[in-house]
């Protein structure tokens, strides 16, 4: 089973869900998308969705068998176009990010930076970083909540 995270996010987001599929007998390898964690460093601007299915691609012809793909929110997409090209056995997206099917000329292209920082990320210890309430609660006008619906579960803004 291939990993899949989101944005602004690493492999280390799945460490619990590891530990769940080990203790099931599943063999599972979470994967850092160029960019983050603790892969290279990309210019993150100029990388596609394709980019980061190619990684996914790539890592899923070094294993023996063909894997099943679980994606979290962009990562959810990722696997969903890695999946054929890797003859992914399963694809699984969790709150996956939709595709663009086209380009919105209408839509203003703006430059800046984004960086961790927007994320409440203000180190390199992923044990130091603050959870989504924790990051929300105080700054937004509206709560931000985790919810949970038949075992599965998200954080959210409500």
């Amino acid at each position: 089973m291939i990993l899949v995270h989101g944005a602004a996010n690493s492999g280390r987001v799945w460490t619990f869900w590891q530990d769940e599929l080990a203790r099931h007998g599943w063999s599972s390898h979470a994967i850092d998308l160029r960019g983050h964690g603790t892969s290279a460093a990309a210019d993150l601007a100029i990388t596609r969705m394709a980019d980061y299915a190619d990684d996914v691609i790539a890592f899923a012809r070094t294993l023996r068998q063909a894997p099943v793909l679980v994606g979290w929110s962009m990562g959810g997409l990722v696997a969903m176009m890695a999946a054929m090209p890797c003859n992914a056995r399963a694809c699984v997206g969790l709150a996956p990010s939709t595709p663009a099917r086209a380009f919105d000329a209408s839509v203003a292209l703006r430059t800046g930076v984004f960086g961790p920082e927007e994320y409440g990320i203000t180190g390199r210890d992923p044990d130091r970083q603050p959870s989504m309430a924790e990051r929300y609660d105080d700054d937004l006008p509206f709560s931000a909540d985790h919810f949970e619906a038949d075992g599965a579960t998200h954080w959210g803004l409500v």
